[in-house]
Parts: structure tokens; C-alpha cells; sequence
């Protein structure tokens, strides 16, 4: 019988950064944990910890650091089994090894079945969710399950149509899609038209299933020649330099976001010509909640999320033509929500949420728009005295 091996490991679909000079931190979208960690036994602890250490082997560090960092750790922490012939010699199998304690599975999703559904029916229920805090902070966002209407807890001005006044097609309200009289065509009619030619800029690292899903679909067809496409989708992972999406902005083309990170997988917005909102909005938006993120996401330079798998990228293809089939219809809530994948180890672990995304105030998108009306109370307390037409009395102010 084969030994087995007991080992504690962070959990490797977490990114382990510097959130500062002397604090580790676990999780990039949200700090699952966070260590102090500026002396060096408390380091090696952390290192035996990433790749996974048997007790044995943790016995050897120091135990003021092994309390320390195993203490603070705790959450992000999981066990699994090896052979013991595939560990290093160093660790011995002691009797506290056996049996192994193996890595707990992923518990089974109901929603799993429902999610191609709920991504086929996406514009249908773009309009229709319930809203609820993220899990990662910040702005309050939509759940979508089917067929559920606002809660009562949400104010009347905040809540979406439900019914009356939504588009049959997509189920938006009007002043999100497409108003029946503003001359949009109808839905039939978008397959009377060319599919838009598409490219998928993906670093050179491309995502597992991603482009095969997109190229069986008719929404859209991949071209990899130098005229500009119709439409460019970027796949950004964590965070990044804003110059990638800042070249087709310039250039006018419309641009879907798709960004894995280590908790999810998003879709969205697709930013039109005009860039507003744009993806340099999700950014500042994301750096005013936490503003690590810039120095975070630097260290994770050609590091996978752990979002981006093949099963992910189904769902992100099916989303993803989803925004493409309202867009070519003419709806305008594709231009400012983002939906929100929830991922853990790999699949998809809760329904999908859908956020509205805003123009920031600081990004260049904003700025270069038409300037606002000064406010009422600006212009209300400016004294305007009764100025004479009259020629004699215009020829005296022109004489000074």
C-alpha cells in the first residue's frame, strides 16, 4: 500500500502578493488574509506553506512563526494528499501523516445547470435583478436569478421596471435598450446583416476553449488580418496597463472587456466609439476602493488567474455573445454593465451578478465630454443689472 502524505497548503487558486513592504496578503480581489510578515522565519514559513508542508516539515521552523503565520492563515489554508515518494526527503512520515486528510472538494452547484441558461437569457434578464452587496466591496450589484422581481427593502427610485414599460426581447427598460420607435431594426433583422469581423487580443496567452467558442458562433466572425475589426474583445487578467484598451479608444473601435481574476470572471462593458464609460472607469473605480490594487497587480505579471479555465471560458463565450447580440440590436445597457462570474477552484460557484459600471469623474472619457451647466446656486446669487438697447445707450458702453 502506497504512503500517503498530509500536507497544509495555501490554497493555490489564491495570488500570495506584498501589500506593502512588510504585510502578505491572500486574494486579489479581496484580502481573504493578510500577514505580517517582515521577519525572515515567518517567511519561510510562508514559503513552506505555498507549495505545501507536512507537518514534519513545519515542526522544523520555528514554533512562535508556525503559530504566527499557520494563526493568520487560517482561512485561506487547505490539506491535501501526495505520495509520500513525491515529497522531499527531508520530510519523514510520521504517524500523524496517516491517514491523509484530502483536499475537501468543490460542493456540488446547483446552478451550475442553470448558468449556460442563464447566460443564453441574459439580455432577457439584464433589466430584472435584485440587488445585493459584492462580495469584494464596493458599488451594490444585481443578482440575476430568473423570474425574481426587486426585494421590498429596495427603494421605489431605485428599482427596475418589472414589467410594464420593459422590452418584450430583452426584458430592459426603455431608457436602457432600445425604445420601440427610435428606428432600431428589429431582432429578426440582425441576421439579415454581416456578422461584425471580430479580434481577440489576448497577450499571446490565449484562454482555454475561449476563441473555439466564439468562432462556432454567428454573432460574430474572427479575423486575424490588419484592417481595424468591427469590434475587438480584450481579455485582461487582474489588472492592467490601461495602454491596451487605450489603442483601440483611440482608434474608435468598439471594445468588449473580458477580465479574469482570482475570484471571478467578467464580461463587460462593451465601450462604444464615443468611450464612456470605458475600461479605465472600471479601473479608477476598483483603485478607489482599494488602492493596492496598481502595486498588487504588478507582481502578477504572466500569472494565470485562477478564473481562467476552460470550463470558465464557456460561460464567458456564451455571456460574451450575448453583449454582442444586444449590441448589434441597438440596446444601450451593453455599454454600461459589467456581468460578474463568481468562480472557486476553477468553476463557476454561485449565479452570476450584474453591475452597472459609471463614468468616472477622473478618467479621460469623462473629461472630453460636453461641459455641464453651471449649478442653479452658482448662477442664482449673480446680480444682473438692466442694460438699454438703445443705440445712444450701446454706442456709450462701446466709448467705455
Amino acid at each position: 500500500m502506497t504512503p500517503y502524505l498530509s500536507l497544509t497548503q495555501i490554497n493555490p487558486d489564491l495570488p500570495v502578493v506584498w501589500q506593502d513592504p512588510t504585510t502578505l496578503r491572500v486574494g486579489f480581489d479581496r484580502a481573504i488574509a493578510t500577514l505580517a510578515a517582515a521577519a525572515p522565519a515567518t517567511q519561510t514559513v510562508v514559503a513552506r506553506l505555498i507549495r505545501g508542508a507536512s507537518d514534519t516539515e513545519l515542526a522544523m521552523s520555528g514554533p512562535a512563526a508556525v503559530e504566527h503565520a499557520v494563526g493568520e492563515l487560517g482561512p485561506v489554508l487547505v490539506r491535501r494528499s501526495v505520495p509520500a515518494g513525491t515529497v522531499t526527503a527531508r520530510e519523514t512520515l510520521g504517524t500523524q501523516d496517516v491517514p491523509a486528510a484530502v483536499l475537501q472538494a468543490a460542493p456540488r452547484n446547483p446552478a451550475s445547470a442553470a448558468l449556460h441558461r442563464a447566460a443564453d437569457a441574459l439580455g432577457r434578464q439584464a433589466g430584472r435583478g435584485t440587488r445585493t452587496a459584492s462580495p469584494g466591496g464596493g458599488a451594490p450589484t444585481e443578482v440575476l436569478p430568473p423570474g425574481d422581481v426587486p426585494p421590498a427593502d429596495v427603494p421605489a427610485a431605485d428599482r427596475l421596471p418589472a414589467a410594464d414599460g420593459v422590452s418584450p426581447a430583452t426584458g430592459l427598460p426603455p431608457d436602457d435598450g432600445c425604445p420601440p420607435t427610435d428606428g432600431c431594426p428589429p431582432t429578426d433583422d440582425v441576421s439579415l446583416r454581416p456578422a461584425p469581423s471580430t479580434r481577440v487580443f489576448d497577450d499571446g496567452v490565449g484562454v482555454p476553449g475561449l476563441r473555439e467558442a466564439l468562432a462556432r458562433s454567428s454573432a460574430c466572425v474572427l479575423r486575424r488580418d490588419k484592417k481595424p475589426p468591427d469590434l475587438a474583445i480584450q481579455v485582461l487578467r487582474f489588472l492592467e496597463p490601461l495602454g491596451r484598451t487605450a489603442r483601440w479608444l483611440s482608434a474608435g473601435v468598439p471594445q468588449l472587456v473580458v477580465r479574469f481574476s482570482d475570484a471571478a470572471a467578467r464580461v463587460g462593458p462593451l465601450v462604444s466609439a464615443d468611450g464612456s464609460p470605458c475600461h479605465g472607469c472600471e479601473v479608477l473605480h476598483l483603485t478607489d476602493a482599494d488602492p493596492a490594487l496598481p502595486a498588487i497587480a504588478a507582481q502578477l505579471t504572466d500569472v494565470r488567474p485562477g478564473s481562467e479555465t476552460g470550463e470558465v471560458a464557456q460561460i464567458v463565450a456564451a455571456a460574451a455573445l450575448q453583449f454582442v447580440h444586444a449590441w448589434r440590436r441597438g440596446e444601450a445597457w451593453v455599454h454600461t454593465r459589467q456581468l460578474e462570474l463568481p468562480v472557486a477552484r476553477g468553476t463557476i460557484c454561485a449565479f452570476p451578478r450584474l453591475r452597472r459600471i459609471h463614468t468616472h469623474p477622473d478618467c479621460g472619457c469623462a473629461i472630453s465630454g460636453p461641459p455641464r451647466p453651471p449649478p442653479q446656486t452658482v448662477t442664482a446669487g449673480v446680480r444682473h443689472e438692466p442694460r438699454s438697447r438703445s443705440p445712444t445707450a450701446t454706442a456709450r458702453r462701446a466709448r467705455g
